[in-house]
């Protein structure tokens, strides 16, 4: 008679392999709700190449998550074009962008989750996500406002931004080529409600 359950009394040691599990025989509805816990994997079983892109997010983590780290590689996206007008910064693809062409006008980043979510959808009440935009500059320096989802922020309203050491982003004719490293940190407050806290720090061959 077939078994209607097996346990692990039921099976020996060891005597159930990867080798003897067809590829995809076992899936998420024959795992019962909280079966495969932590004492069940041995140490080091599970690495990056056991899960498929985009497998684990955050609704699977516990919130209150700690990570220890000896190091974190950030992607960061190298950009050609010379900035200009509205330039979308998509926070679910990168953080870190470095525009590699001088500026060739004032620019407002328009910061969203990509081009299907919204920066509201992807981040909750009491979250913070920071970004860093780093734009090189010619003759002259322009400057850089944020959108957030479409709507600017300022130093009024709902929605605030303050400068670290109160330096704004100046626009102004400059004898050497530049780069300004725009960091902004987004804290949100509520609803399509957010604190906005930038740095400008600018770099020149002095």
């Amino acid at each position: 008679m077939a078994l209607s359950r097996i346990t692990s009394d039921s099976v020996a040691s060891n005597a159930i392999t990867s080798l003897g599990i067809a590829n995809g025989a076992i899936v998420t509805v024959d795992l019962a709700d909280g079966s495969v816990t932590g004492p069940k994997i041995g140490t080091g079983s599970i690495s990056a190449n056991n899960f498929a892109f985009g497998g684990v997010t955050s609704n699977v983590l516990a919130s209150n998550l700690s990570i220890s780290l000896t190091r974190a590689i950030e992607s960061a996206n190298i950009n050609t074009i010379a900035p200009n007008g509205n330039v979308d910064i998509d926070i679910a693809n990168n953080v870190v962008y470095y525009f590699n062409a001088n500026s060739t006008a004032n620019i407002t980043f328009n910061l969203r989750a990509n081009t299907q979510n919204t920066f509201d959808s992807v981040t909750t009440i009491g979250q913070s996500v920071s970004v860093t935009m780093i734009v090189k500059h010619g003759a002259t320096r322009h400057t850089a406002n944020v959108h957030i989802d479409g709507g600017l922020i300022t130093s009024t309203g709902s929605n605030s931004i303050v400068y670290n050491a109160n330096t704004r982003p100046n626009y102004q004719t400059i004898d050497a080529q530049e780069t300004n490293i725009y960091g902004y940190t987004v804290l949100k407050t509520a609803a399509n409600t957010y604190a906005v806290f930038v740095s400008n720090s600018l770099f020149a061959l002095g």
